[in-house]
């Protein structure tokens, strides 16, 4: 699968790299915002925020189906690969740019710039890690929601491994990354914004991805899904 779609996912990869090195470095959002930076950074931080927490479930619960129906399940496959890396890249940009600029509330004066960077920047890494790890053990497809774009079965899930301690490990520890980033930019704003984030999507998973799990895979007695993903 991935001999035969190389080009397109290195050319996706390759796009968020240079992306990201943009936003992070080579962006002054206050400039770029000019007077207004606050309400513009808060107004952009809510508006990709809500279009990628709200968006999927939007996908999923409501147009997926008519969607199905008009184009066929393979353009909607490209479709909606597209959509979610416009939808995770725009909430990265918001997130970032609500980090960098806004720290009103002052960050615990006891932790150095330089200690605040490392654990910042730990936090990233682990979130990264478990995140590829997750990937690794279910497959690509399902970073993609591949199965429930096309109400397919993947071809294998996982129980053992880091599926045996986290049960959804790219909702959770997964997610550290984002606060990694906001105590890199030592915004307590930042943080509070994580939380949120870390509320949405477990409330995406309870509402949408769990129910779907339990209808579509195996199912033990007692009724609960006997696999778990993401």
């Amino acid at each position: 699968y991935l001999r035969h779609h190389a080009l397109y996912y290195f050319s996706w990869v390759a796009t968020i790299i240079v992306a990201e090195v943009i936003l992070n470095n080579l962006v002054d959002w206050k400039v770029l915002l000019g007077s207004d930076w606050l309400p513009g950074t808060i107004l952009l931080l809510l508006a990709t925020s809500t279009f990628y927490y709200a968006g999927l479930p939007f996908w999923f619960v409501v147009a997926k189906e008519p969607l199905t129906r008009r184009l066929g399940k393979a353009k909607l496959i490209m479709i909606s690969e597209v959509l979610f890396s416009i939808m995770w890249f725009t909430n990265a940009a918001g997130f970032r740019a609500f980090c960098q600029s806004v720290r009103l509330v002052a960050f615990p004066e006891a932790i150095p710039d330089v200690a605040s960077t490392r654990v910042g920047l730990v936090l990233v890494l682990i979130g990264f890690f478990f995140k590829v790890w997750a990937c690794s053990l279910t497959g690509f497809n399902s970073y993609f929601w591949r199965d429930m774009v096309t109400n397919i079965p993947n071809s294998h899930f996982v129980e053992s491994s880091l599926y045996s301690l986290f049960s959804h490990p790219t909702y959770t520890v997964g997610y550290i990354q984002a606060l990694g980033y906001a105590v890199v930019y030592r915004s307590v704003e930042g943080c509070i914004a994580y939380l949120c984030f870390q509320v949405s999507i477990l409330m995406f998973v309870y509402f949408v991805e769990a129910p779907f799990i339990d209808h579509t895979y195996n199912q033990t007695s007692t009724g609960k899904s006997s696999v778990v993903q993401r």
